[in-house]
């Protein structure tokens, strides 16, 4: 959806701190020390609102299903054409992702504030966050 954010990562920065992380499992389980993990936060993160819009499927679609077959929660049904079950669909974009014709988009409104945030976020670069 937005390669540019976290465009070159994992880095060796990422790649130490997975390593480092590796190791730190192991010690934890070679030592047999299982304690309860506090995450800082919010639970649940936030409420799953459900979507009042939906991807879209172009003239260039064929209805090959492969949109159909990868949503997570059954939300697209391949009829006389490609329909998107809103009350379902909670804008994973899995379906955007595997079409491969690019036949399913973001409608253009929701898809021009996605690259307008993306545009915002591009040069973030926030560490990793590491719970044992």
């Amino acid at each position: 959806m937005a390669p540019e954010i976290a465009k070159g990562r994992p880095e060796e920065t990422d790649l130490a701190e997975v390593r480092n992380y590796a190791r730190d499992i192991l010690k934890k389980l070679d030592k047999a020390e299982f304690s309860s993990v506090n995450v800082p936060g919010n639970f649940p993160y936030k409420e799953i609102k459900k979507s009042i819009v939906t991807p879209i499927s172009t003239d260039m679609c064929n209805k090959c299903g492969e949109c159909a077959r990868v949503c997570p929660v059954e939300a697209i049904s391949i009829k006389g054409s490609v329909e998107t079950d809103p009350g379902k669909c909670f804008l994973c974009a899995s379906c955007i992702k595997v079409c491969p014709m690019d036949a399913r988009i973001l409608p253009p409104p929701l898809s021009e504030g996605m690259k307008k945030m993306a545009e915002m976020l591009k040069n973030t670069r926030n560490g990793n966050e590491i719970f044992i």
